[in-house]
């Protein structure tokens, strides 16, 4: 079971917009929220969602990467060959002394960049686009890696 506290905005009964500040909500059997109003103490039964916002990101995701003519989808990647793909940090992970590892994605799969000796780089950050070119490798877990490829910084998708 799911819990957890919040802010709901929600049009009340007579249709008048309001927000209540949430003291308690749960997961119901059939996925809707049950929401209990801070000063109403009144349980209030919310619709599930029409789609999965992280389905709705991916697809927004493939849009963008489609705007570059010249890259390959990540779940079209294989090992031991060379590729350009473009995607959105999702990830960032510094090994001091050792490397950065910047995991992009783009909506149909992540693959991560190492970059050995390197603990930054300029304009890097969540969320912002990333353009890699480099020979793609398996790292033992099964997941694409690039070690040390060439980057640049490309426009992000929400701007």
């Amino acid at each position: 079971m799911v819990r957890g506290r919040g802010v709901l905005r929600r049009a009340d009964d007579d249709g008048d917009a309001g927000v209540a500040r949430i003291t308690a909500f749960r997961l119901d059997t059939c996925g809707g929220i049950v929401a209990r109003a801070g000063a109403l103490r009144k349980d209030r039964t919310l619709p599930p969602m029409a789609t999965d916002p992280f389905v709705l990101r991916d697809a927004d995701l493939r849009t963008w990467r489609g705007e570059f003519a010249d890259v390959t989808p990540l779940d079209e990647l294989r090992p031991r060959h060379k590729a350009t793909c473009v995607g959105v940090v999702h990830k960032i992970r510094v090994v001091p002394g050792r490397q950065l590892e910047v995991t992009i994605e783009d909506g149909s799969g992540r693959v991560t960049a190492v970059f050995t000796g390197r603990s930054n780089l300029p304009g890097l950050e969540l969320g912002a686009g990333l353009r890699l070119s480099g020979t793609v490798a398996e790292d033992r877990d099964g997941g694409l890696v690039i070690r040390n490829p060439t980057w640049a910084p490309v426009s992000e998708p929400y701007r």
